[in-house]
């Protein structure tokens, strides 16, 4: 699980990030791959949609996925996404592909494109480009946001002290 992820980050972003690393584990002592994402995004804040700020990523072996908590935990974010989030990455509850698959195939997900979706790869990403990576298998349901209600704008009312309040705001047992 990687955590304290700036909220701008895409998927497609944090798909290159977890490549190049793996290209750079891969070049030097190998392997690493990753075989599912799931960066699950907030529709209901101010900004279009942001992440939510962690990811769900399952590494092919767990040295792999020690070598990412080496390289990156602890270490702050590039300066272009303008977040001065510190990485935190930890073991999340659920562990390995079968049992990610089986929770989040069952799950329904309020969006309106499969790229917030949990992706699965298969074969796994491994950060190099030979052959293409295949496109990513999504995980769940897909059903159209909720548009949230607008609420009707409370009308304030200004009582004096001691004087009955307007009788939508009060009942007549309160009223002296």
């Amino acid at each position: 699980m990687i955590r304290n992820i700036p909220n701008k980050l895409t998927r497609p972003s944090m798909m290159k990030l977890l490549d190049d690393h793996c290209a750079r584990v891969n070049r030097r002592r190998g392997p690493a791959a990753y075989d599912f994402l799931y960066l699950p995004m907030d529709f209901s804040s101010r900004q279009r949609c942001s992440n939510k700020g962690y990811a769900f990523v399952n590494f092919t072996t767990a040295e792999a996925a020690r070598g990412l908590h080496y390289a990156l935990h602890g270490r702050g974010w590039h300066r272009s996404l303008g977040s001065a989030k510190i990485i935190n990455i930890a073991a999340a509850y659920m562990q390995g592909r079968h049992r990610l698959v089986r929770h989040f195939s069952r799950s329904t997900f309020a969006c309106h494109t499969d790229e917030y979706l949990p992706a699965v790869f298969s074969p796994p990403r491994d950060g190099t480009a030979d052959p293409p990576p295949a496109e990513p298998r999504h995980l769940g349901r897909r059903v159209p946001p909720r548009v949230p209600a607008v609420q009707p704008a409370q009308q304030l009312v200004w009582v004096r002290r001691g004087e009955a309040i307007a009788s939508q705001l009060a009942t007549p047992s309160m009223v002296t």
